[in-house]
């Protein structure tokens, strides 16, 4: 697999922030199921014990309850589970933020350099990692970002705005195994 022309590689530059973070994390727990799995089987047994625990107390307490008392149960419990994925969501954003933080301003301004072989990002500090294509199992296009699910299995990312829309349209051209998605 490659997403480059035999015309040379392309080369571009990027610096890192909280929004590509954020927009990779989004990217990529809609395209794991088991999460999105979780989470609802999750919230569906948190509903599911709070009712049961509510009417448990109700017969324990000699009352019985009524649509209007299990209906304002119900929107409780859906407002507590909202605020119990809020709360995940803000602390999976002030995770990433804290990476960012402490990754550096010299590690954040990104080198690229994608060519028929490999996919080459240096940054400020002289790291350097090398990807190369034959562990690249799919390639995905969002609006911001160029994902790789890499084998056996884990991703990366590159933000787009570090390639020219000439350089985009030229690894679009050369691959057709590139999905486009919305996001």
């Amino acid at each position: 697999m490659t997403m480059v022309p035999n015309d040379g590689p392309i080369r571009g530059s990027a610096r890192i922030g909280l929004l590509d973070m954020l927009a990779f994390r989004w990217a990529t727990f809609r395209r794991q199921p088991w999460g999105l799995l979780f989470l609802c089987i999750a919230l569906s047994g948190f509903i599911v014990l709070a009712t049961l625990w509510e009417l448990l107390e109700s017969a324990w307490q000699g009352r019985i309850p009524t649509a209007l008392t299990l209906a304002a149960l119900t929107a409780s419990i859906l407002a507590c589970a909202l605020v119990l994925l809020l709360g995940i969501s803000s602390t999976v954003a002030a995770v990433d933020a804290f990476q960012l933080w402490t990754l550096g301003e010299q590690r954040r301004c990104l080198q690229l350099e994608v060519d028929q072989a490999r996919i080459l990002t240096k940054d400020a500090m002289g790291t350097q990692l090398e990807v190369p294509w034959q562990s690249v199992h799919q390639t995905l296009l969002t609006g911001r970002l160029l994902l790789l699910q890499m084998k056996p299995r884990g991703w990366r990312w590159i933000p787009l705005r570090a390639f020219t829309p000439s350089d985009l349209a030229r690894m679009r051209e050369a691959s057709g195994t590139v999905s486009q998605t919305g996001t």
